[in-house]
């Protein structure tokens, strides 16, 4: 079984091309031809990479409970930059609970806001 370089949706061996998305498909064995799983994580000397956490998914997470605007901003920007990596960054958690967090903590302090005007 073939799987595909871009998709990693599994081919049959002999596929010269993606069934799904139509990107070209290495012939087992050859280079280049690393299951999926993997492919993304092999660095240029041939050995395993982990993925790194993205700083902004970080530093959104902590924003969030300091200034919840920029949490908010940042943990969106990190979520979208974690989500083209393809797979070479990870904290989409922290990412996205930075959003929940900041954007709780906005709408609370509105209300509280609004509350002491009152």
């Amino acid at each position: 079984m073939a799987f595909c370089p871009r998709c990693a949706a599994p081919n049959v061996d002999t596929a010269a091309a993606c069934a799904a998305c139509g990107s070209p498909i290495a012939a087992a064995g050859a280079p280049g031809s690393i299951p999926p799983m993997n492919q993304q994580f092999v660095g240029a000397g041939g050995g395993a990479m982990m993925p790194k956490t993205n700083g902004l998914a970080i530093a959104g997470f902590i924003c969030a409970f300091l200034c919840s605007i920029v949490g908010i901003i940042l943990s969106a920007v990190a979520l979208s930059q974690i989500k083209k990596s393809n797979g070479t960054q990870k904290g989409e958690g922290l990412a996205l609970a930075g959003i929940i967090i900041g954007s709780i903590f906005f709408v609370v302090g509105i209300i509280i806001q609004v509350a002491a005007r009152r």
